[in-house]
């Protein structure tokens, strides 16, 4: 049974690939190609954007862009609002899919092998995840993916996916709404704090092993 699932698991991904690679869909797929589907719906245009987020994670469909429709279509504030619903609600579901259809195989080819992972997972899972959510340079669907075929608790994904991915959605959505005026304030405070998101990290880590070297010395 686990093979079974890991094979249906294997096929969605490269029909996922083979779809937005090898044929005409993956040329459609554009921001204004989405923009005008969703506004095509009126009133309901958020929850069909909402859907379609919902969908595009489980499919490796990249996030980015569609998060830049939000900024067009809504605005920065409730583009962001509703990707951040969407993108947590299709994150939640590839990373369930990965669970079901791939743990189990995983777990069986390495025979055992995962424990010492998987223990840090269970016990660190939040902080983990949300340390890759707050970080633009770590693949959406990537961390889905892996964060479900390991033991991290879903509860702990769900949460740290709909807290960390609160300021780089703020940044991609408002990158798209001030798209067709790279000059005015608005898409340069959004891309300057998108790139704050990207090196945040490296000075934090910079400004610790200082720490480190300065209590070192002290000693």
């Amino acid at each position: 049974m686990k093979n079974l699932k890991f094979i249906i698991l294997l096929f969605l991904i490269i029909s996922a690939i083979v779809l937005l690679r090898f044929t005409d869909l993956g040329a459609k797929l554009t921001p204004d190609a989405i923009r005008a589907f969703v506004l095509s719906f009126g009133a309901l245009s958020p929850l069909i954007y909402i859907a379609i987020y919902s969908i595009a994670p489980v499919f490796m469909i990249p996030g980015t862009f569609i998060s830049f429709v939000a900024g067009v279509a809504f605005g920065g504030f409730y583009g962001t609002i509703y990707t951040v619903i969407g993108a947590t609600f299709g994150a939640s579901a590839a990373f369930l899919t990965v669970r079901y259809l791939g743990r189990d195989f995983i777990e069986g080819l390495l025979k055992g092998r995962l424990k010492i992972f998987d223990e840090g997972a269970e016990r660190h899972g939040f902080k983990a995840v949300l340390f890759v959510r707050l970080i633009p340079l770590f693949p959406f669907s990537m961390v889905n993916y892996g964060a479900g075929l390991s033991k991290i608790k879903f509860k702990d994904f769900f949460l740290a996916t709909l807290i960390g991915i609160i300021p780089g959605t703020f940044a991609y959505v408002n990158l798209g709404n001030s798209i067709t005026d790279i000059r005015s304030w608005r898409f340069v405070l959004a891309l300057a704090f998108l790139i704050l998101l990207i090196i945040a990290p490296f000075i934090y880590n910079r400004m610790r092993l200082s720490g480190e070297v300065k209590s070192s010395i002290k000693q």
